[in-house]
C-alpha cells in the first residue's frame, strides 16, 4: 500500500503505541508511559483536544480553548452480503432521519479485489456526538433494518460478515469557536516547536489526498528551518 511504501525511509518507527505525555519544558515525550524520547521540533497528527490533555502543565487558557473544540464521531458498519453487485455506486448519501446511517460505500465499484467473487459489501457510516448517543449493542440490527427500509438489501439476503469500526474524532465541526481556539492553540504550540499536521491535528476537513500533502508541505518547512 501506499503507506508501507514510506517504511523504508522511517527509522525508530514505532507501530500500535500511544504518546501518553509531552513536556515541553524537557522537550521530551513518553511512548506507552515507558520510553521517553526527545526532540528539537515536534510534529504532531493527535487529535488537537487529545494533545492538550496529555501536556504537561499546559497553560489553563490552552487547555481551555482546546475544551471549545467540538466534533462528530463515527460508526463504520461494515456488512459483507452472499449476492453479487447489490449497487453500481460508490458513494451514496442518506439526509433522511429516518435511516440511521449517512453515507453509504460500495467501494467493491472501485476495485473487484475488495471483495470475494460473487459476495457483495456495503459500509453505512453513521454519526454520533455526545448530543446524539447511540447503541452500539443493536448497531448492526438497526443498520440492516434501514438497508432493507431503503431498498439496498432483500429481506432475505444473507449476510456473511459484519464488522463495526469507532472513530472517536470523525468530523471537526465548524461552529464559531473552531477558527479562533485552533489558531491560539496553534500560536502557543509552535512557541514550543511543536507543530500539527494532518486532519486531526490542524482541526479542519481534509480527504487522504490532503493529508499527504499537509505532511509533504511541513516535512518541506522543518527541512528550510534546517537548511
Amino acid at each position: 500500500s501506499i503507506f508501507d511504501s514510506f517504511i523504508p525511509c522511517l527509522q525508530n518507527l514505532h507501530i500500535k503505541s500511544k504518546v501518553t505525555s509531552v513536556s515541553l519544558k524537557n522537550k521530551s515525550f513518553e511512548i506507552n508511559g515507558q520510553k521517553k524520547c526527545f526532540y528539537e521540533k515536534l510534529v504532531s497528527t493527535i487529535p488537537l483536544p487529545e494533545l492538550s490533555r496529555i501536556i504537561k502543565s499546559i497553560p489553563p487558557e490552552i487547555r481551555l480553548a482546546s475544551e471549545k473544540l467540538r466534533w462528530t464521531s463515527l460508526f463504520v458498519v461494515n456488512i459483507g452480503i452472499d449476492r453479487p453487485a447489490i449497487s453500481n455506486k460508490h458513494r451514496v448519501y442518506y439526509p433522511e432521519e429516518k435511516y440511521i446511517f449517512h453515507k453509504l460505500g460500495y467501494y467493491q465499484n472501485q476495485s473487484p479485489y475488495m471483495v470475494p467473487n460473487g459476495k457483495s459489501a456495503v459500509s453505512a457510516e453513521i454519526s454520533f456526538s455526545k448530543n446524539r448517543l447511540i447503541s452500539e449493542d443493536t448497531l448492526i440490527e438497526r443498520t440492516i433494518k434501514d438497508l432493507i427500509k431503503a431498498k439496498v438489501l432483500y429481506p432475505d439476503d444473507k449476510i456473511v460478515l459484519t464488522h463495526i469500526i469507532t472513530i472517536p474524532y470523525a468530523y471537526a465541526i465548524y461552529d464559531n469557536q473552531r477558527k479562533k481556539s485552533v489558531s491560539f492553540v496553534k500560536r502557543f504550540l509552535e512557541k514550543n516547536d511543536i507543530y500539527l499536521c494532518g486532519r486531526y491535528a490542524q482541526w479542519e476537513y481534509q480527504n487522504m489526498e490532503q493529508n499527504i500533502l499537509a505532511g509533504k508541505a511541513m516535512a518541506e518547512k522543518l527541512n528550510a528551518e534546517i537548511e
